[in-house]
């Protein structure tokens, strides 16, 4: 066979086996998404719905359409009625009880052998906060006011022929969205309490009674300081607040809205018919499976053409459309939802005004005669239940299948690979592009990364993807200078293809690993013939040290927490964003070889990343309100969601800035880094964190002086009362003073917080509860005094949060990678000088300040702060005495 054959031969195999290495890859994630997908939220399905309802309102009606209204109701297959009453109405004066309405209304439906849900909400005047006397809708001032009435409600209408089993009492409704919590903002802790009081005295009245929860609104305010209030996270304000015994059943909301109920998109900012299934895994994450979940509310609005009223804010379908989506609802939630045992449609006629779009809604018209919707329910109820199954087995032969073959593929492909000359080729490009002037050439590859994060197509992110591993197998240096000036953006993602979004700091840290293969493979001629792919792994193994043995063992810990996590879901994807993918940034610096420059280059990449979110944060402090407001100040975030987040990442960047700023050789350079810790360290002091000021940086600092001279050690004493005059004015503040509170500051609050991730590593001593399941188990052992911050991921400790994540491993990997750092930063002090030594002080300061901070917060485990830890380990291996 000739050379040229031999060449096309590989080529065409290469082809082949990217193609089916590509295609096997794919159509796994896929597949698995798609299982993913359809499996949320099934579950329980030996106890699929049983009791369907409307929403009515019976008040509305004269003695011969309510007998109409109800036989409708009946006939059309639903045994639950559910009908606001309205206590303003029933108790208008203290004690005094006009119950004509609704023993007309209660009796009617019990002849009609309808149960019902009395959901009771209002407020009489007599019993409401002043400042909302004119609010029907407000809140008692008292919950105990509430509660008397609810108990005299439960004592009248579920004793009399043992009732209460055909008597469900709903608390409120939508008290997490306005107007129906007055003029104040949401707060789950404050209806929490309405609901345990009401919740006691009904039980008193009837113990068989059955307590709904308040119907939740679907909303994303993610703000609890606000009229409105997301209900994922009411629901779980609720459960911190000690809800759980409280009711018995959960009201949720699941309206369709704009798509059919084959829309199985979960998400914080997806309103659908799905959503239920956010509330059901709150139910799930607090040990609450054995309760049901009843849709309180749920449907699509159909509005008329030729509609003059008001707007629908649930969107307009046609009629056909509209039955269509609610007869799918009912039989996915039969099929699927075991754990949803009652819908309740809305509605069945509403008592509203003729302009109102809950009109859209209707089962009747305004003349009781029933609409296609009426008659689609009424089938979908009547219709046989077909239970949800999927082939598991199956699946998971396909997986492995696929994954033997993408094995196969990646081998064979590999092996192509390097048979063909490539290195013909690659040197006569790698040698042009050089040549090229270096503005140029970083040009090009920060190009075609904005390009790609940009990029809204899916085919086209793939082009630019290849595109931008190209360009760093050409110029790794200068990948990675632009991959760690992206690591504080890891907030905003990418979406690649579909809904699968990745952090841009992951993608450009794979693409600049693929372009290490790439350039492994292009540079084999240049190494000889004698040397081949297994001795050159052999070389790398012996070059192996100490450090490199931590991470890879901080990595095997990562995975064995995968593997005893219950929440094996969030496990593993913290193993893939916060450990594998930091370590493949280590390796990269430890791998490729870099010179004293290119060093250089990333520690100005990450000062420049600290620069940049700063200018942004106090752009946004100057100029906008977005900034967080509370306890006497105003906090900065900047690209963070938390003041918090963001004094973290600078308070690792600004030790650094200062140490270059006094050490390095350049009068030019320590200018820049001057200028540069300026805007820094206003941002970093406009976060108020008082972890980042009090212990963060004054550690980092005390590191700097410790390692340089006395003329230093001065300035940064006149540093330090620069800092401490600055700390005055806040020191006012009810930041401040708050620290120390008794009982109720921020320093007792860490404590017992520490106290209850101590019982937790307590019942797992050895392996932790596993990456990222500090959230899920954390409920079970939060102490009373640790109420205010109910849910934490992490225990606000670095040594406590590597041992409940990760074990005994985990806090040996902890202590080795430190270890192992301050003897490789502090020995290579005695030997080295200049910009080198600079730029050590440099990094032992940071990690000072980023251990020392982590003391009462976090240290490693977010995307930014992992990606910095192994970003300063990895400088620190490279620089040799030689430098």
């Amino acid at each position: 066979m000739t050379n040229t054959s031999r060449i096309i031969r590989d080529l065409f195999i290469l082809l082949i086996c990217a193609a089916a290495l590509a295609g096997s890859a794919g159509f796994a994630f896929i597949k698995f998404r798609d299982m993913q997908t359809q499996t949320r939220g099934v579950g329980d399905l030996e106890n699929r719905p049983t009791q369907f309802g409307v929403n009515v309102s019976l008040e509305q009606y004269s003695d011969a359409d309510l007998n109409r209204a109800l036989a409708l109701i009946r006939n059309g297959g639903f045994t639950l009625a559910r009908q606001h009453f309205y206590w303003d109405d029933l108790e208008p004066k203290r004690g005094e009880f006009a119950w004509e309405k609704a023993d007309r209304i209660i009796w009617r439906a019990r002849e009609n052998n309808l149960d019902l849900i009395a959901v009771i909400d209002t407020t009489p005047a007599w019993a409401r906060d002043p400042g909302e006397a004119d609010l029907v809708n407000a809140p008692p001032a008292n919950p105990d006011n509430y509660a008397r009435f609810v108990a005299a409600f439960v004592e009248r209408y579920s004793r009399r022929d043992n009732w209460a089993s055909r008597l469900y009492i709903q608390i409120w409704d939508n008290p997490n969205v306005h107007p129906f919590w007055g003029r104040r903002n949401a707060d789950p802790s404050e209806y929490t309490k309405l609901l345990c009081a009401s919740a006691r005295a009904a039980r008193a009245a009837n113990p068989q009674i059955k307590i709904l929860s308040a119907g939740l609104a679907a909303s994303e305010e993610l703000i609890r300081e606000h009229p409105d209030f997301s209900d994922v996270l009411y629901l779980r304000g609720m459960y911190d607040a000690g809800a759980r015994e409280c009711f018995d059943i959960l009201g949720v909301k699941p309206y369709g809205m704009w798509s059919g109920a084959d829309d199985r998109r979960v998400a914080m900012d997806t309103f659908n018919f799905s959503r239920a299934i956010l509330l059901r895994e709150e139910m799930l994450a607090r040990g609450d499976a054995k309760k049901p979940a009843w849709a309180v509310e749920f449907g699509w609005n159909a509005l008329p053409t030729d509609w003059r009223g008001k707007s629908s804010p649930w969107g307009s379908d046609s009629e056909a459309t509209q039955a269509a989506r609610l007869a799918g609802a009912i039989q996915r939630a039969r099929s699927e939802w075991g754990w949803m045992n009652a819908m309740i449609v809305q509605h069945f006629q509403p008592n509203a005004p003729s302009d109102d779009p809950v009109w859209g809604f209707a089962l009747v018209d305004k003349n009781l005669e029933p609409r296609a919707l009426y008659t689609a329910a009424t089938r979908a109820i009547a219709a046989p239940v077909l239970l949800a199954s999927f082939d598991y087995a199956r699946f998971y032969v396909m997986l492995a299948a696929l994954g033997v073959l993408a094995l196969i593929a990646a081998w064979q492909a590999w092996r192509a690979l390097w048979q063909l000359p490539i290195h013909a080729w690659w040197q006569p490009i790698e040698t042009r592009f050089v040549a090229l002037p270096e503005i140029v050439q970083f040009a090009a590859l920060a190009l075609a990364v904005v390009a790609f994060y940009y990029s809204r197509n899916a085919a086209l992110n793939f082009v630019l993807l290849a595109l931008v591993v190209f360009l760093f197998a050409l110029r790794r240096d200068l990948g990675l200078a632009i991959t760690v000036f992206t690591i504080p953006f890891y907030l905003f993602p990418k979406n690649l293809i579909g809904s699968a979004q990745f952090s841009l700091v992951e993608l450009l840290t794979l693409a600049s690993v693929v372009g290490w293969m790439i350039r492994q493979v292009g540079e084999k001629g240049s190494r000889g013939a004698g040397e081949s792919y297994v001795s050159r792994f052999t070389h790398y193994i012996s070059r192996l040290a100490s450090l490199d043995i931590a991470i890879f063992f901080f990595i095997l810990a990562g995975v064995l927490s995968v593997a005893i996590a219950a929440n094996f879901g969030v496990a593993n994807r913290e193993l893939r964003v916060i450990v594998l993918e930091p370590a493949l940034l280590y390796a990269l610096i430890r791998g490729s070889n870099l010179s004293a420059r290119a060093l250089q280059r990333l520690a100005d990449a990450f000062i420049l990343s600290a620069l940049a979110v700063s200018l942004i944060g106090l752009y946004q402090f100057l100029f906008t309100n977005y900034v967080i407001v509370g306890e006497g100040v105003r906090r900065i975030l900047a690209v963070y969601g938390s003041p918090n987040n963001l004094a973290l990442y600078l308070d690792r960047a600004l030790p650094l800035v200062l140490a270059l700023a006094w050490f390095a050789d350049d009068p030019r350079r320590r200018i820049a880094y001057a200028l540069a810790a300026i805007p820094i360290g206003a941002c970093l002091f406009l976060t108020f964190s008082r972890g980042a000021w009090l212990i963060g940086l004054p550690a980092g600092l005390l590191v700097i002086g410790m390692l340089s001279g006395r003329r230093a050690r001065l300035v940064l004493i006149a540093l330090l009362v620069v800092a401490v005059l600055a700390l005055i004015p806040f020191s006012q503040t009810e930041r401040a003073q708050s620290l120390f509170q008794l009982g109720t500051g921020t320093g007792f609050f860490r404590v017992s917080v520490w106290q209850s991730g101590w019982a937790m590593i307590l019942d797992h001593p050895i392996l932790g509860v596993g990456l990222d399941n500090f959230l899920y188990a954390y409920p079970k052992y939060i102490s009373a005094d640790a109420w205010r911050e109910p849910n934490l991921s992490h225990p606000h400790n670095v040594v406590l949060d590597f041992w409940a994540r990760m074990g005994i491993p985990g806090l040996i990997a902890l202590g080795w990678m430190v270890f192992e750092f301050f003897k490789k930063g502090i020995g290579e002090l005695r030997e080295i000088k200049g910009n080198a030594r600079a730029l050590v002080i440099g990094l032992i300061a940071s990690m000072s300040a980023a251990l020392a901070h982590g003391l009462i917060d976090a240290a490693y485990f977010y995307v930014d702060l992992a990606f910095v830890w192994m970003l300063t380990l990895g400088f620190v291996s490279q620089i040799d005495r030689n430098d």
